[in-house]
């Protein structure tokens, strides 16, 4: 089998199961990314015989069956990272970059204390160090294998951890750190009775922990964070929301005094917000 023999395979099989596009920029991944061939190599070196086709129906098996292409190559992008992946934390979303650079274009502060809230893979708080040494971050999950993870990649990435990765429950557990300035938080948001809603390659191989409220309320991590924080010096909060539950935000923020600013993602839903006292 030629290297274009074997991309033309896997893209077609692929496609049995993802559209045109995503079944293409799988098999983009997987050659970049695990067999080290380029898109230029893919035309330049098309007629060389390709070495890793046991491993490529290994892949392909994984990949059929619903495994993110991430979790083979064991890592995703994120503001110009490479942040490690696994079956114990989210893959970074597009979404959530967006929720940073749109938290740039809001805030009114400098470097200061940050505290990412339900960190999992730790995105949030690499993306804030990345921006300037001079922010101290905090970034605290109730997952010792996302925290350990996370800090796996902040070595990879720096060299170093200046991060501070604290076990916490938010839920049930005051914040006993240095208080934060800032506050930024992706916390669980979708209801049990969603997940009917979601594809099985995110019900199979993506936490459940960091995805599903076990409660009736949908919002109870947005209001247990808000809580929390407004037991001091009230901090910039900034959220990824679920899209369906933005006027229940709304409305708890109204009644207790808060202001709320929202945003937009890519998609034109509202995806994030800004509470401020």
């Amino acid at each position: 089998m030629t290297i274009k023999e074997a991309y033309q395979f896997t893209r077609k099989k692929l496609r049995e199961i993802y559209s045109e596009a995503e079944a293409d920029a799988i098999a983009l991944s997987l050659f970049n990314e695990i067999y080290t061939i380029t898109k230029t190599q893919l035309i330049l070196q098309a007629d060389e015989v390709f070495e890793r086709e046991d491993h490529l129906n290994q892949s392909l098996q994984s990949l059929m069956a619903g495994a993110p292409v991430q979790h083979l190559i064991g890592y995703e992008y994120f503001g110009g990272m490479r942040i490690k992946v696994n079956s114990s934390v989210l893959i970074p979303r597009p979404e959530t970059e967006e929720l940073l650079e749109w938290m740039k274009e809001n805030t009114s502060l400098s470097p200061g204390v940050v505290a990412d809230i339900c960190t999992g893979s730790g995105c949030i708080a690499l993306y804030m160090r990345a921006q300037s040494e001079r922010w101290q971050v905090y970034a605290s999950d109730v997952s010792d294998d996302a925290l350990k993870m996370a800090a796996g990649s902040e070595q990879e990435i720096f060299g170093n951890n200046r991060i501070h990765w604290l076990h916490h429950d938010i839920l049930n557990t005051a914040w006993e750190a240095t208080w934060p300035d800032m506050v930024i938080c992706n916390p669980p948001y979708i209801g049990r009775e969603e997940s009917e809603l979601m594809t099985p390659n995110v019900m199979n191989y993506e936490p459940h922990l960091a995805l599903f409220v076990d409660d009736a309320d949908t919002l109870l991590f947005y209001k247990k964070v808000i809580e929390v924080f407004s037991e001091g010096q009230f901090p910039e909060i900034y959220f990824e929301l679920n899209p369906l539950t933005v006027g229940g935000l709304e409305e708890y923020c109204t009644q207790r005094g808060y202001k709320i600013k929202t945003g937009k993602d890519m998609h034109g839903k509202i995806r994030f917000a800004r509470i401020t006292r």
